[in-house]
């Protein structure tokens, strides 16, 4: 890409767009067809249902260009992080026989070779042993990839890309606000871990990552005790609070603690934080829109249940 603008026109206008981001989703909520009364924004200018994903690749592609390239170089972990959904998308539709979506990998970030393997691979399996090689040659760990996909398909294969890369982000990031967001995500991860099988009311601890603030051996000796009132505590002062809400509901308590955290971090002068906390938004608002759009089928209960404010 050509080279981006100055630090403060990328900063005016991210300020500008976020001003276009859907503040109250209880109008919505109410609405009997939501998705034909939002409001006007200029990156969905044509959004139809199924295609939120697309929609919000195509605003991060664009504020990526908007970028010099020593902000990209250190924005690279967020955007690869949020890419790893694309290639989960792309090896579904192989596994499922289906051709994969040729928009989304053209507004997608990922680099060429990883793009032309998942379009161009003949099958699914192929395709993760293609992308085991290739992350391989660049030092993340994906040995285990080919057998975790055939045992737990494209939702095992995610979650270990996640995973791996959160742990090699851990000790190689070396912008300080990309490194308090990959810490940010590692214990949000480990928090749902925790408080998922403490639900299930599985007696095995789940694996913890390293590398956030929230010591493994902590939240390990909250598992062993089946304190999920304590992990709801953990969870509610991860963005600043300390009044956990209902303990059951620890998934949707570390979403909204991560956006209080963001909203924190934008105010940090380098504008690394600003850039993270819109896209986290416009990530945040897509979510809710692809949920709007499921409305007449899932009924407004479980819509409103699931929306993140």
């Amino acid at each position: 890409m050509a080279e981006g603008v100055p630090r403060e026109t990328l900063l005016a206008r991210i300020r500008g767009r976020r001003s276009f981001l859907i503040g109250s989703w209880d109008r919505l909520l109410q609405s009997p067809e939501p998705m034909s009364g939002l409001p006007p924004a200029p990156w969905r200018p044509d959004l139809t249902v199924g295609r939120e994903w697309l929609v919000l690749q195509r605003e991060y592609t664009r504020v990526f260009s908007w970028m010099v390239e020593p902000l990209r170089v250190a924005m690279a972990p967020f955007f690869w992080l949020t890419e790893l959904r694309t290639v989960a998308i792309c090896l579904r539709s192989r596994a499922g026989g289906r051709e994969v979506d040729g928009g989304i990998l053209r507004e997608s970030l990922l680099s060429d070779p990883i793009r032309t393997l998942l379009h161009d691979a003949p099958d699914a399996v192929a395709a993760v042993r293609m992308l085991t090689k290739l992350l391989a040659a660049l030092g993340l760990a994906s040995a285990a990839l080919p057998d975790l996909f055939r045992q737990g398909g494209c939702g095992a294969l995610e979650r270990a890309l996640n995973d791996t890369s959160l742990e090699r982000l851990a000790g190689t990031a070396t912008d300080p606000i990309i490194k308090r967001y990959v810490m940010l995500l590692i214990d949000s991860r480990n928090l749902v871990a925790v408080a998922k099988q403490l639900r299930w009311r599985i007696a095995v601890p789940p694996r913890l990552l390293p590398g956030g603030n929230i010591r493994p051996a902590l939240l390990d000796e909250r598992f062993a005790r089946k304190d999920t009132a304590g992990i709801a505590l953990l969870a509610a002062r991860l963005g600043g609070g300390d009044q956990p809400r209902d303990p059951e509901e620890i998934e949707r308590m570390v979403r909204s603690a991560q956006g209080r955290f963001l909203h924190d971090l934008a105010r940090e002068p380098t504008g690394v934080g600003t850039v993270i906390d819109y896209l986290w938004r416009c990530g945040r608002e897509a979510r809710n829109l692809g949920l709007l759009s499921r409305l007449a089928t899932a009924g407004s209960s479980q819509v409103e249940a699931e929306l993140l404010s």
